[in-house]
């Protein structure tokens, strides 16, 4: 018995065009900040990290961004990441209670600026929207600007 091959009797659905990368992550500015705030170091253990992002090193988002990115405005601000070696990253990522506790995870209700974080494994501290940590959350600071 012959076989023969099939013939197609419609043709293949194209695959649709690659949408253009839509930029999920911080902006250069942001990513700069964040490596001068953290000393170029791992702001949960103080270890030195390479040059490599995302294999010597990862920018942690603390309110986690979830798939596909998000639309709040100040997910891709420093005071929603932190500057982290890969083993700590792997962590906080495996260890969410423990990451929830020490502010390195934030839940999607929170403002990060409002949640303190543990640094340096014994510092607390807020960080702030433009790169810098603070011992005080943004609206006790406000406070005290108008009480002044």
């Amino acid at each position: 018995m012959r076989r023969t091959p099939l013939q197609r009797k419609t043709p293949l659905k194209q695959a649709a065009p690659k949408r253009s990368h839509r930029g999920t992550g911080p902006a250069q500015d942001v990513v700069d900040a964040v490596y001068e705030r953290a000393g170029h170091s791992c702001e949960a253990c103080t270890a030195a990290v390479g040059p490599v992002r995302g294999l010597d090193h990862h920018l942690h988002h603390r309110r986690p961004r979830a798939a596909g990115g998000s639309r709040r405005e100040d997910t891709n601000l420093p005071s929603n990441l932190l500057l982290l070696c890969p083993p700590c990253h792997e962590r906080i990522e495996s260890r969410r209670g423990e990451a929830l506790d020490a502010g390195w995870l934030v839940p999607q209700s929170a403002d990060p600026a409002e949640v303190a974080v543990l640094i340096r494994r014994d510092t607390w501290t807020y960080l702030t929207a433009d790169g810098r940590y603070h011992a005080h959350p943004p609206r006790w600071r406000e406070k005290g600007k108008s009480d002044a």
